[in-house]
Protein backbone atom coordinates (compact mmCIF):
# COMPACT_ATOMS: atom_id res chain seq x y z
CA UNK A 1 0.00 0.00 0.00
CA UNK A 2 1.17 3.41 -1.10
CA UNK A 3 0.64 6.14 1.20
CA UNK A 4 -0.07 9.69 -0.41
CA UNK A 5 3.06 11.92 -0.15
CA UNK A 6 2.94 14.64 2.64
CA UNK A 7 4.55 17.10 0.37
CA UNK A 8 3.37 18.87 -2.98
CA UNK A 9 4.42 17.15 -6.18
CA UNK A 10 6.45 18.95 -8.33
CA UNK A 11 3.55 20.84 -11.02
CA UNK A 12 1.79 22.21 -7.93
CA UNK A 13 5.19 23.57 -5.91
CA UNK A 14 6.36 25.03 -9.22
CA UNK A 15 2.94 26.62 -9.81
CA UNK A 16 3.38 27.85 -5.86
CA UNK A 17 7.10 29.09 -6.78
CA UNK A 18 5.35 31.13 -9.78
CA UNK A 19 2.57 32.45 -8.03
CA UNK A 20 4.70 33.64 -4.34
CA UNK A 21 6.92 35.12 -7.35
CA UNK A 22 3.95 37.27 -8.75
CA UNK A 23 2.86 38.27 -5.12
CA UNK A 24 5.41 41.06 -5.37
CA UNK A 25 4.01 44.19 -7.09
CA UNK A 26 7.77 45.37 -7.61
CA UNK A 27 8.14 41.59 -9.38
CA UNK A 28 5.06 42.35 -11.46
CA UNK A 29 6.33 45.62 -12.65
CA UNK A 30 9.89 44.13 -13.50
CA UNK A 31 8.28 41.06 -15.30
CA UNK A 32 6.59 43.48 -17.11
CA UNK A 33 9.00 45.83 -18.11
CA UNK A 34 11.01 42.45 -18.99
CA UNK A 35 8.11 40.66 -20.98
CA UNK A 36 7.68 44.35 -22.75
CA UNK A 37 11.81 43.93 -24.50
CA UNK A 38 13.52 45.52 -21.70
CA UNK A 39 16.79 43.02 -21.55
CA UNK A 40 19.05 45.26 -18.95
CA UNK A 41 19.02 46.28 -15.21
CA UNK A 42 18.90 49.82 -16.99
CA UNK A 43 15.81 49.64 -19.27
CA UNK A 44 14.00 47.35 -16.30
CA UNK A 45 14.81 49.55 -14.32
CA UNK A 46 13.42 52.65 -16.50
CA UNK A 47 10.66 50.66 -17.82
CA UNK A 48 9.37 49.49 -14.26
CA UNK A 49 10.14 52.76 -12.85
CA UNK A 50 11.75 51.10 -9.88
CA UNK A 51 15.61 51.22 -8.83
CA UNK A 52 18.56 49.14 -9.77
CA UNK A 53 19.09 47.10 -6.83
CA UNK A 54 14.98 46.51 -6.22
CA UNK A 55 15.27 45.34 -10.22
CA UNK A 56 18.28 43.04 -9.10
CA UNK A 57 16.80 41.31 -6.23
CA UNK A 58 13.37 41.32 -8.25
CA UNK A 59 15.07 39.36 -11.31
CA UNK A 60 16.47 36.98 -9.10
CA UNK A 61 13.25 35.83 -7.91
CA UNK A 62 11.69 35.76 -10.92
CA UNK A 63 14.42 33.94 -12.59
CA UNK A 64 14.28 31.00 -9.84
CA UNK A 65 10.87 31.38 -10.09
CA UNK A 66 11.67 30.06 -13.92
CA UNK A 67 9.87 33.44 -15.26
CA UNK A 68 12.62 34.96 -16.39
CA UNK A 69 16.07 33.58 -17.65
CA UNK A 70 19.42 35.44 -18.58
CA UNK A 71 21.52 34.73 -21.61
CA UNK A 72 24.43 36.70 -22.74
CA UNK A 73 21.79 38.76 -24.81
CA UNK A 74 20.71 40.02 -21.70
CA UNK A 75 16.95 39.10 -19.54
CA UNK A 76 14.21 37.36 -21.12
CA UNK A 77 11.07 36.22 -20.20
CA UNK A 78 9.92 32.35 -20.84
CA UNK A 79 7.59 30.59 -22.40
CA UNK A 80 5.61 30.82 -18.86
CA UNK A 81 5.43 34.57 -18.90
CA UNK A 82 4.61 35.28 -22.64
CA UNK A 83 1.91 32.78 -21.99
CA UNK A 84 0.80 34.91 -19.18
CA UNK A 85 1.06 38.19 -21.39
CA UNK A 86 -1.02 36.58 -24.21
CA UNK A 87 -3.63 35.74 -21.87
CA UNK A 88 -3.86 38.62 -20.15
CA UNK A 89 -4.22 40.30 -23.89
CA UNK A 90 -6.65 38.08 -24.91
CA UNK A 91 -8.47 38.92 -21.77
CA UNK A 92 -8.24 42.43 -22.11
CA UNK A 93 -9.34 41.86 -25.37
CA UNK A 94 -12.46 40.22 -24.66
CA UNK A 95 -13.77 42.52 -21.58
CA UNK A 96 -13.42 45.22 -24.39
CA UNK A 97 -15.69 43.53 -27.06
CA UNK A 98 -17.71 43.07 -24.35
CA UNK A 99 -19.74 46.35 -24.13
CA UNK A 100 -18.02 47.77 -27.58
CA UNK A 101 -18.56 51.85 -28.24
CA UNK A 102 -18.81 51.99 -24.76
CA UNK A 103 -16.36 54.19 -22.69
CA UNK A 104 -13.94 52.31 -20.99
CA UNK A 105 -14.98 54.43 -17.74
CA UNK A 106 -18.44 52.84 -17.87
CA UNK A 107 -17.24 49.99 -19.29
CA UNK A 108 -15.17 49.10 -15.92
CA UNK A 109 -18.28 50.08 -13.84
CA UNK A 110 -20.59 47.17 -16.08
CA UNK A 111 -18.28 44.86 -15.92
CA UNK A 112 -18.93 44.81 -12.28
CA UNK A 113 -22.31 43.50 -12.91
CA UNK A 114 -22.67 42.14 -16.62
CA UNK A 115 -21.28 38.46 -17.47
CA UNK A 116 -21.92 36.99 -21.14
CA UNK A 117 -24.11 39.86 -21.54
CA UNK A 118 -26.82 39.21 -18.68
CA UNK A 119 -27.06 41.28 -15.53
CA UNK A 120 -26.04 39.87 -12.42
CA UNK A 121 -28.08 41.92 -10.02
CA UNK A 122 -29.32 44.93 -10.30
CA UNK A 123 -27.02 47.70 -8.09
CA UNK A 124 -28.13 49.08 -5.03
CA UNK A 125 -25.80 52.33 -5.73
CA UNK A 126 -27.83 55.05 -7.02
CA UNK A 127 -24.23 55.57 -9.62
CA UNK A 128 -24.21 52.24 -10.91
CA UNK A 129 -27.24 51.66 -11.17
CA UNK A 130 -27.43 54.98 -13.54
CA UNK A 131 -24.80 53.38 -15.36
CA UNK A 132 -26.48 50.20 -16.10
CA UNK A 133 -29.89 51.96 -16.70
CA UNK A 134 -28.08 53.98 -19.30
CA UNK A 135 -26.46 50.50 -21.19
CA UNK A 136 -29.66 48.78 -20.85
CA UNK A 137 -31.54 52.17 -22.68
CA UNK A 138 -29.14 51.49 -25.69
CA UNK A 139 -31.61 48.85 -26.46
CA UNK A 140 -34.28 51.25 -27.25
CA UNK A 141 -34.13 53.08 -30.31
CA UNK A 142 -34.68 56.87 -30.29
CA UNK A 143 -38.31 57.86 -31.67
CA UNK A 144 -39.45 54.39 -31.48
CA UNK A 145 -42.69 53.49 -29.67
CA UNK A 146 -42.82 50.27 -28.04
CA UNK A 147 -46.04 48.82 -26.18
CA UNK A 148 -45.27 47.29 -22.21
CA UNK A 149 -44.77 43.57 -23.31
CA UNK A 150 -41.72 44.40 -25.97
CA UNK A 151 -39.93 46.85 -23.57
CA UNK A 152 -40.45 43.68 -21.14
CA UNK A 153 -38.86 41.30 -23.78
CA UNK A 154 -36.29 43.84 -24.59
CA UNK A 155 -35.51 44.40 -20.83
CA UNK A 156 -35.79 40.31 -19.98
CA UNK A 157 -33.03 39.62 -22.68
CA UNK A 158 -30.75 41.08 -19.67
CA UNK A 159 -32.33 40.18 -16.41
CA UNK A 160 -35.49 38.20 -15.26
CA UNK A 161 -36.64 41.26 -12.90
CA UNK A 162 -38.41 43.49 -16.14
CA UNK A 163 -40.73 44.88 -14.35
CA UNK A 164 -38.58 46.59 -11.72
CA UNK A 165 -35.47 47.71 -14.38
CA UNK A 166 -38.23 49.18 -16.80
CA UNK A 167 -39.35 51.17 -13.13
CA UNK A 168 -35.90 52.34 -13.02
CA UNK A 169 -35.91 53.28 -16.58
CA UNK A 170 -38.73 54.69 -16.29
CA UNK A 171 -38.11 56.96 -12.56
CA UNK A 172 -34.77 57.47 -13.90
CA UNK A 173 -35.66 59.46 -17.15
CA UNK A 174 -34.22 56.86 -19.76
CA UNK A 175 -37.77 56.05 -20.81
CA UNK A 176 -41.12 57.82 -20.80
CA UNK A 177 -44.46 56.00 -20.55
CA UNK A 178 -48.05 57.44 -21.99
CA UNK A 179 -51.03 55.36 -22.75
CA UNK A 180 -49.17 52.05 -22.44
CA UNK A 181 -46.73 53.18 -24.85
CA UNK A 182 -42.95 53.57 -23.89
CA UNK A 183 -40.27 55.70 -25.72
CA UNK A 184 -36.21 56.39 -25.43
CA UNK A 185 -36.36 59.93 -23.41
CA UNK A 186 -32.52 60.02 -22.04
CA UNK A 187 -29.05 58.44 -21.41
CA UNK A 188 -26.04 58.21 -23.76
CA UNK A 189 -25.62 57.44 -27.30
CA UNK A 190 -23.80 54.76 -28.81
CA UNK A 191 -21.39 55.52 -31.60
CA UNK A 192 -20.60 53.05 -34.06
Amino acid sequence: MTLPSQGASEPEAHISSIVSALADPDRLKVLSAVVLGHTDVAGISQGSGLSSQVVIRSLSRLINAGLVAESPSGYQANEAAKAMKKALYRASAEAKEEFPGVEESMATELRKFFRAGRLLEIPTSRMSRLAVLDYLSWAFEPGQYYPERLVNALIRRYHPDHATLRRYLVDEGFLERKAGQYWRAGGSVQID
